[in-house]
This record gives structure tokens, C-alpha cells and sequence, in this order.
């Protein structure tokens, strides 16, 4: 369910860390998520909880021990290049998963921030990419995390422009630097040198089977 790999052709430069965020999300305390009824997109969630199969919760020691796994890891590699992925967002805009962003930001932000040149997920069917400053994390490396949501590969929902500027306002640790809903799409990624290239790949919709190029972020 998580596991290291370092692709072959990278020599050593890359090192992919995959962790399995429903076992971690379903081992915590996870709020619904509620939003205010006006539109405003504020956060109203109360004390009701997320409740998960109990089959998905961690069932070994291992799986308990999952986030010390991934720091001990991440802080041993000795890639140029530490990507970790996961399902789960820390930070989207889609206004409907905020409760387990906030709970798995709290498990796995450490890790990501002192260790990680970034983490990319799913789950909400968006594209987008966010920074995460890190400036509340003891030990962080200087530079900002990424954090990509690539989530609109067979699904897509609209982000939610209210709930993302209240977030912004909310964390000031975020930025937000490309979000887009209603759409399919991928993130394709290209490391080069000291440069992480990230184009945010969308299809056309007449079904003439070509695709264009939304954006292009990158990170050092």
C-alpha cells in the first residue's frame, strides 16, 4: 500500500514516494465537510465525522506507522529529486474536500516540507497547483512545497472560486497559482537539470483526438 521506487533511467535522481492516503485519513479524526448555505464559500463544518469502511482502516503495525515510514524514508533518500504522491490533496479548490486536506496536512505536512520537492494527487478532479510556504513547519526547507492535483483524467467537477479565496485568506501559508474545474485533463511533468516542468494538458472537445497546453508552471 506504500512503497519507494526509483525509476531505472533516472540513475539514482529520482526517488517516487507512494503513500496510501485513505489508510491514513482513515486512522484520524476527519470532519464532513460543510460550507456556508450564501455562497460565500466559508468553512462551517461542525463536530459531525467522516466515516470510513472499517476495512479501510490500518490493519498492521506497518500501516499504522506509515507517516514515520515516509519521513525516515524521504530523509534517507539520497535522490536529487523526492516526489511524493498520494491520493488525497492537501490543498484543492473544489470546495467539497477541505476536512481531509486539513486532517492529512496535519499527518503529512512535516514530512513533505522538511524532505519533499513535492506532492501530487487526485481525489478532487480538478488541475491545479498550489505552494504550501511551510512557514508553519519546524526544520522546513526554505523554498515552498508544490503540491499539483491532477485529479480530471475521468472525472471532472467545477472548482469553487468563493471557497478558494476564503482559503487563501484563511492560510496564509497558500498560494495559489493555477486551479482550473469543468475540465478533463493530466499534468504532465519533466525534470531537467535543476527545473521541475509542469504543463497542465487538457483534450479538445470536438473528438478530433488533439489536446492543448493550459499552463505551464515550474519549480526549482
Amino acid at each position: 500500500y506504500f512503497y519507494r521506487v526509483s525509476p531505472p533511467s533516472t540513475r539514482g535522481e529520482v526517488e517516487i514516494f507512494v503513500i496510501d492516503t485513505e489508510i491514513l485519513l482513515a486512522g484520524t479524526t476527519v470532519y464532513l465537510d460543510k460550507l456556508a448555505e450564501d455562497g460565500s464559500g466559508r468553512e462551517v463544518s461542525d463536530d459531525e465525522l467522516d466515516v470510513f469502511p472499517p476495512h479501510v482502516a490500518p490493519q498492521t503495525e506497518e500501516e499504522r506507522n506509515m507517516v514515520a515510514w515516509l519521513e525516515d524514508a524521504l530523509a534517507n533518500s539520497t535522490a536529487k529529486w523526492k516526489i511524493v504522491a498520494g491520493h488525497h490533496a492537501v490543498w484543492s479548490g473544489g470546495g467539497g474536500k477541505f476536512e481531509k486536506a486539513r486532517a492529512l496536512r496535519k499527518l503529512i505536512l512535516p514530512a513533505l516540507c522538511k524532505h519533499a520537492d513535492a506532492y501530487f494527487s487526485g481525489d478532487d478532479h480538478l488541475l491545479e497547483v498550489y505552494t504550501d510556504s511551510c512557514e508553519n513547519i519546524a526544520g522546513a526547507l526554505p523554498a515552498p512545497l508544490p503540491t499539483i492535483v491532477s485529479g480530471a483524467g475521468a472525472k471532472w467537477r467545477p472548482n469553487h472560486p468563493a471557497f478558494m479565496a476564503q482559503q487563501e485568506k484563511r492560510y496564509p501559508e497558500l498560494t495559489t497559482i493555477w486551479s482550473r474545474g469543468s475540465t478533463w485533463g493530466f499534468m504532465y511533468v519533466e525534470l531537467a537539470g535543476d527545473e521541475m516542468r509542469i504543463e497542465a494538458v487538457v483534450p479538445a472537445t470536438d473528438f478530433s483526438g488533439t489536446a492543448s497546453i493550459e499552463q505551464v508552471v515550474t519549480f526549482p
